[in-house]
């Protein structure tokens, strides 16, 4: 589906609020055990700051609710692209968790086309 530019507006950005949900999670996982490895979480965390670089370097705004774009066919194109990534890396690497995953993000986008079809009610998920 074609979708129009973004449109900055005053809406916080996207990724800094996904960033900080992120890092609320690893600061809670971390809370009482120096000693655990948050590894993950930073790699994580730098990825998404990278992307939402790259976004803003390509869009001249950062992501944002309101933005005039149909956020929904927006998720549901980025995750239809999602199943066929992990559906090439396990026959890449056929491996149980990378099958795993690739249902799970199957699976994900039938909900999301679910919600589309009756409506957009959240009540259908």
């Amino acid at each position: 589906m074609s979708q129009p530019e973004l449109k900055p507006n005053q809406h916080p950005a996207s990724w800094d609020l996904v960033i900080q949900r992120v890092a609320d999670k690893r600061d809670q996982r971390a809370d009482g055990h120096p000693d655990r490895d948050l590894s993950d979480y930073d790699g994580l965390l730098a990825r998404m700051r990278q992307r939402d670089e790259i976004g803003r370097q390509q869009y001249g705004t950062p992501l944002q609710p309101f933005n005039g774009r149909d956020s929904i066919e927006d998720a549901m194109d980025e995750i239809l692209d999602l199943c066929v990534y992990l559906e090439n890396a396990h026959a890449e690497n056929p491996v149980p968790t990378l099958r795993m995953m690739a249902d799970e993000a199957a699976y994900f986008a039938l909900r999301l086309q679910r919600w589309i079809n009756h409506g957009r009610h959240s009540h259908l998920l």
